[in-house]
């Protein structure tokens, strides 16, 4: 299949793509083909959804070496709002 063009934009926050195919090449093909050629882009959207859910899931693992507990500590002021009003 010959590509005429491609590009991407952004319809509000959501990213999308495009690709234009010359129309007569896509006609000559038997329509198995054709259905083929015109998933192809959902087909690698789930493929990288899929991948990237695996990635999501993996991350604490990947980044385990990286983490740390029991070395610090936190501090908390408490104001109790009826005593400050009596010293007032």
């Amino acid at each position: 299949m010959q590509v005429l063009g491609f590009g991407v934009f952004l319809l509000g926050v959501y990213p999308g793509a495009f690709v234009d195919l010359n129309s007569e090449q896509l006609a000559a093909l038997p329509p198995r083909r054709q259905l083929r050629v015109v998933t192809a882009g959902v087909w690698h959207n789930a493929v990288l959804v899929l991948a990237c859910l695996v990635l999501l899931w993996l991350l604490p693992t990947l980044l385990w070496p990286f983490y740390s507990s029991g070395n610090g500590g936190a501090s908390v002021y408490f104001v109790d709002p009826v005593r400050r009003l009596r010293l007032a």
